[in-house]
């Protein structure tokens, strides 16, 4: 995959485009690929155009004859220019997906970086390389009735009032804040009022439990967010920046995997300690583990798959990436990112609410980037005890610093102290 890292300005550029578009995908033009106009379709890149139902290269076939040509846009400070590009898979190559953009080199050099989204139907590439879009974009606050920025639109041509190109159709199209937001953060604000907040149990589950309970959020095994749409993630403010912070639990694709359920995870790699076996451990994609398991990202396949060495048949469990994108939709379409500071009371843990961290509109093909990188991993927590096998679910979870590249825009951060 042709990339590089960002340089200051394009990193400014790509903060505000997550911001008022929500998913993206990185594009680098090489030389070579802008002097054949001909560049690589990565898997982010297909990940997007199929999230947002431009194209699914899955369902191509190879060959001239089954070219896809769909509208887009380059932007730039300077102008907004409607073209086409083609979408397709040549016969050579295993059919590697390709993408053609019409009259690319009009609109970028060499060792360029387009930000690449889907807007009304059109792809549109944003040049960060040479834009300067308005970092203040979009800067207003929950505390400011939630009502967004100006929303008017422009027409090809016309005059753009004191904004360039770029920001204007930015503005045009930024997402606003649900109003629960603010009913919810009322009430935390409430609880944190009032003191400590006690244990209502005990464990790693204890601060989500007590919180939701005060919240008069009943213990369920319901899957959807927990407060009318808004999901509700609570840890103690003490986990490290290298912390781990769950996400979803999504079981493998059993039908497709070598284990067909937490048994056989067990027979194949678990590990026996004071008596009983047991498989609780981090797997991660860019190292093996010290049971031997590793993750891998097939993108050829668009499957997460779990490799054990030791196993005769390597990969031992599959995830359809599609379903994981869901899932991670599903789940945190938007969400508040609860800390608290703990402390012992007459010998029980409390927990004093401390700040939340407001997120929304979840950019998968950033959830892809992470696992790659390994700030993603998967978590194993299986044992068999009398006979018995308990897992605790298939976590999927994220090292708390990185967790805010996952959403769309600079977090929103709400002080309950």
């Amino acid at each position: 995959m042709n990339s590089r890292p960002l340089n200051s300005e394009e990193e400014q550029n790509l903060e505000v485009v997550r911001s008022a578009v929500g998913d993206f995908a990185l594009l680098f033009v090489t030389e070579t690929g802008l002097r054949k106009s001909i560049l690589d379709a990565t898997l982010p890149l297909r990940t997007l155009l199929k999230e947002k139902g431009v194209h699914d290269f899955n369902n191509q076939r190879q060959g001239p004859d089954n070219k896809v040509v769909v509208p887009v846009r380059f932007v730039s400070n300077s102008k907004i220019a409607d073209s086409r590009c083609s979408l397709y898979r040549p016969i050579t190559k295993h059919g590697d997906p390709r993408l053609w953009p019409y009259g690319l080199v009009e609109h970028c050099s060499p060792n360029d970086v387009f930000a690449v989204f889907c807007h009304e139907g059109k792809v549109h590439f944003l040049n960060l390389t040479v834009s300067n879009i308005d970092p203040n974009l979009g800067s207003y606050s929950i505390q400011e009735g939630i009502e967004g920025v100006d929303t008017q639109t422009y027409s090809l041509g016309e005059a753009l009032p004191r904004r360039d190109a770029a920001t204007s159709i930015l503005s045009s199209i930024q997402g606003r804040f649900s109003t629960t937001a603010k009913s919810l953060l009322d009430k935390l604000r409430k609880i944190a009022d009032c003191g400590p907040l006690e244990s209502v149990c005990t464990g790693d589950t204890a601060i989500g439990r007590s919180i939701e309970t005060a919240l008069g959020i009943s213990i369920n095994s319901n899957k959807n967010p927990d407060f009318n749409g808004i999901e509700i993630k609570s840890y103690r403010s003490s986990k490290p920046r290298t912390g781990l912070i769950t996400l979803f639990a999504k079981t493998p694709d059993w039908s497709r995997s070598y284990v067909k359920n937490s048994r056989d995870y067990l027979a194949v790699a678990g590990y026996e300690r004071n008596g009983i076996k047991r498989l609780y451990c981090s797997v991660f994609a860019n190292n093996q583990n010290s049971q031997r398991l590793q993750l891998n990202l097939n993108q050829t396949a668009n499957d997460l798959e779990e490799i054990y060495d030791n196993s005769p048949k390597k990969v031992i469990a599959v995830w359809a990436m599609d379903n994981l994108h869901a899932e991670f939709r599903r789940k945190h379409n938007e969400t508040f990112w609860i800390s608290a500071n703990t402390e012992l009371i007459a010998g029980r843990e409390h927990f004093r609410l401390k700040a939340v961290t407001h997120t929304q509109r979840p950019l998968v093909t950033q959830f892809d980037s992470l696992i790659v990188q390994g700030q993603i991993c998967l978590d194993h927590t299986i044992k068999e005890k009398n006979g018995r096998v308990v897992d605790k679910g298939y976590l999927f979870r994220v090292r708390s610093a990185r967790m805010p590249d996952l959403f769309a825009g600079k977090p929103r951060q709400y002080d309950l102290l």
